[in-house]
């Protein structure tokens, strides 16, 4: 039955994944919170909820302007559920907003090879990326998905190459502004953040490893799953699979260089992995399997979920 319902892309299943984010985000924020609720916190809550929308609505134009998936509501249920795997993502502001700033830049990269206003796109995704990096500073591991568009879809044109390091500077430049006219503590704490952390024993519970691994698992099925079928893909999808496999990998090394390392770095690896099980699900027709495989996820979330609140 879940196969069914999301595989048509309806305003129903808007309603129901707005529903289901808006209970899981109150779960988190509100219920058994430790915390004085007074305006700075609702504030905070406020802007966490408003970039957790932002989320989905980036998510929502990547998929359909650039036809990453057929018409389903698969990658939707596969981003809601990999948030349910890492509940304290929910209540993160600064890792939101970072996720939302690459994904803005990834909306940008993707339309690329539409092959129009190539390099404003190309300035755009770099200027995005160095924003993020002011919240988290191995999100600028990005840089690399910009160049890999430009070898992909528009290498000939050599200036394609140089464009990103003028969106960098031009990303440099307003932040020196700001440290030298706002806050000059912001050089401090960017400065501090520049450093590679492989310390993996930040757990706080048992569960938050057993989500870690199921979630790793889940990824490596479905990667191995795509690229057993790429060479079956049409030619002019293989470049896009191609650039989502790798936009996962580069996520997964802003997790392992991370210091503060915590479930929640894994938020950037949700988008190009819901694109990736999507595929999975859309390319094999098979109703039961699908059933199963969705259903399977499903629990696995709702009782990672609620283990770790």
């Amino acid at each position: 039955m879940i196969a069914s319902i999301f595989k048509k892309s309806t305003p129903f299943n808007y309603i129901i994944f707005s529903v289901l984010i808006f209970i899981a985000f109150a779960i988190v924020n509100f219920i058994g919170a430790n915390q004085i609720i007074d305006l700075h916190f609702i504030c905070t809550k406020a802007a966490v909820l408003l970039f957790l929308s932002g989320t989905f609505f980036a998510l929502n134009f990547i998929i359909k302007k650039n036809n990453l998936t057929k018409d389903s509501d698969y990658a939707f249920l596969f981003f809601l559920l990999f948030l349910l795997f890492f509940p304290s993502v929910l209540g993160n502001l600064k890792i939101l907003f970072a996720n939302l700033l690459i994904l803005l830049a990834l909306r940008r990269v993707y339309s690329i090879q539409t092959l129009k206003v190539v390099k404003e796109k190309i300035f755009d995704a770099s200027f995005f990326i160095c924003l993020a990096s002011v919240f988290q500073f191995w999100s600028l591991l990005f840089m690399a998905v910009v160049f890999l568009a430009v070898f992909f879809y528009v290498a000939r044109d050599y200036r394609n190459w140089f464009i990103p390091f003028v969106g960098l500077a031009v990303a440099v430049v307003l932040f020196v502004l700001y440290g030298l006219i706002i806050d000059r503590t912001i050089f401090i704490n960017y400065t501090n953040s520049i450093v590679i952390d492989f310390d993996f024993m930040y757990f706080k519970n048992n569960f938050q490893n057993l989500a870690l691994s199921i979630y790793t698992m889940i990824a490596v099925f479905f990667i191995v799953s795509l690229l057993l079928v790429l060479p079956n893909k049409a030619l002019n999808k293989k470049a896009g699979y191609k650039q989502t496999i790798f936009t996962y990998l580069i996520a997964v090394l802003v997790y392992l260089f991370s210091a503060n390392k915590s479930n929640d770095l894994l938020l950037f690896s949700f988008f190009p992995l819901a694109i990736i099980a999507t595929s999975d699900i859309e390319h094999f027709p098979n109703y039961k399997r699908n059933t199963i495989i969705l259903l399977v996820i499903l629990l696995l979330a709702l009782f990672t979920f609620f283990t770790q609140l």
